[in-house]
């Protein structure tokens, strides 16, 4: 019997789609509260939060809360630098340009990819001069329930953009920073993927085993 070559595609492209990421989550999803700081300190500082990811994940584009000195959400003053920090290694930074941001502003960056029950830290380059504040001590926050967050964090003083190694747990963070990123950890398909793509792939042998045989029988 001749196989249906479109249903050999539709299987094993319903595998492979299976196998990719979804399109890219956010990390900080929302929160309520808290106090807009125009800066950390005279100067230019590093602030931001700590975290960990439950899923191998990797890191899309960075953003910076597009809120200014006089309280209106919706458009970044100045251009902020933005990175994530493993410790004190930086492991990628992009500049997020001023414009318009709902509520955040976003940059691409080379892919990032931050491992399982790895502590990590985002921060942005904060100056008394940029013209934006970032949000501390909020309430109610939300997260991407791949992302956990685990507190603030900022640099020493104004030492301009470097590692925030300021850590203090369980404080609701300086947004400030956020991140986009894709779970690649699904990359593995599920079991019934798995059996779904060996059909497909199994179907494919047949054929061209049918096919062999047939061209045999011919030339007979």
């Amino acid at each position: 019997m001749k196989l249906n070559k479109a249903l050999l595609a539709t299987v094993a492209i319903a595998g492979l789609t299976a196998a990719m990421p979804a399109s890219a989550a956010t990390a900080v999803t929302g929160f309520t509260g808290g106090t807009a700081f125009p800066s950390y300190t005279t100067g230019t500082t590093t602030t931001g939060w700590y975290f960990t990811v439950s899923s191998t994940v990797q890191v899309t584009s960075l953003g910076y809360y597009a809120l200014s000195n006089a309280g209106a959400i919706g458009t970044l003053a100045n251009s902020h630098q933005v990175g994530i920090w493993q410790g004190t290694t930086l492991l990628g930074s992009t500049t997020v340009t001023a414009g318009a941001g709902s509520p955040y502003r976003y940059a691409s960056v080379v892919p990032i990819t931050l491992l399982a029950g790895v502590q990590y830290t985002i921060g942005g380059s904060d100056s008394d001069t940029d013209g934006d504040s970032y949000v501390s001590s909020v309430s109610n926050l939300t997260t991407d329930p791949t992302v956990n967050f685990l507190g603030s964090a900022r640099s020493a003083g104004a030492d301009g953009f470097v590692a925030p190694t300021t850590l203090v747990a369980g404080v609701n963070g300086r947004f400030g920073p956020n991140f986009q990123f894709n779970v690649v950890a699904g990359a593995v398909p599920e079991p019934a993927t798995w059996a779904m793509m060996l059909v497909g792939f199994g179907m494919m042998g047949a054929s061209m085993r049918y096919r062999r045989r047939s061209t045999k029988a011919v030339l007979a």
